[in-house]
């Protein structure tokens, strides 16, 4: 294992982590007056509805051309990238792409190139195993997930995955977010010193 390429390295989700994967979508509800389901029901919107109909219109939302364009920046997300390498690290993206949208990975990279710049988007991971990839930290929100093969998964908390217990930020302004990454890094220096 290299460790020094890998030592500062801080993954980061794309989707309601880094940007709003559900402000398209709810905005279209709402503008068809359809209520937004409790957000604690289930982690994939459209399981938070029974009507086949809405969960055929989310469906239809998420996987249409232009869909991950459209995603804004979370609050604060692109400020806590910035500030996460002004403390010495090397923040990348770790995404899924849904497979569903023949348009996403290729979206995901245009977005990232326009927000972080092309550097950033050319160092992007975008598949299947996030767990594989190394680094010191996950900032993910996906619920039920465990810690990678080098890197501490810290939840970005959403309602679907207030329920759990580990390490969390709150936003991207929460204040233990150095003290956080610090910990990763020690965690990583304790678990390589072995080796």
């Amino acid at each position: 294992m290299i460790r020094g390429s890998e030592h500062r390295v801080v993954n980061v989700d794309m989707d309601s982590t880094l940007f709003d994967f559900e402000h398209p979508i709810k905005k279209e509800l709402a503008r068809l007056g359809i209520a937004y389901a409790d957000p604690t029901l289930d982690f994939y919107i459209s399981k938070r509805y029974s009507d086949p109909e809405i969960v055929e219109l989310i469906e239809s939302i998420h996987n249409a051309e232009g869909f991950f364009l459209s995603l804004p920046p979370i609050e604060g997300s692109i400020e806590a990238w910035h500030t996460m390498v002004e403390l010495g690290y090397h923040p990348r993206i770790n995404s899924k792409p849904l497979r569903s949208n023949s348009y996403c990975r290729e979206e995901k990279l245009a977005s990232i190139d326009y927000y972080l710049g092309p550097t950033t988007a050319d160092e992007a991971y975008l598949g299947g195993n996030k767990e594989a990839e190394p680094g010191i930290a996950l900032f993910d929100d996906r619920p039920g997930m465990g810690d990678g093969k080098t890197w501490k998964r810290i939840i970005y908390t959403q309602p679907w995955n207030a329920h759990e217990e580990d390490w969390r930020i709150e936003s991207w302004q929460d204040p233990t977010l150095p003290v956080l990454l610090a910990a990763c890094a020690a965690r990583y220096d304790r678990l390589f010193a072995r080796i």
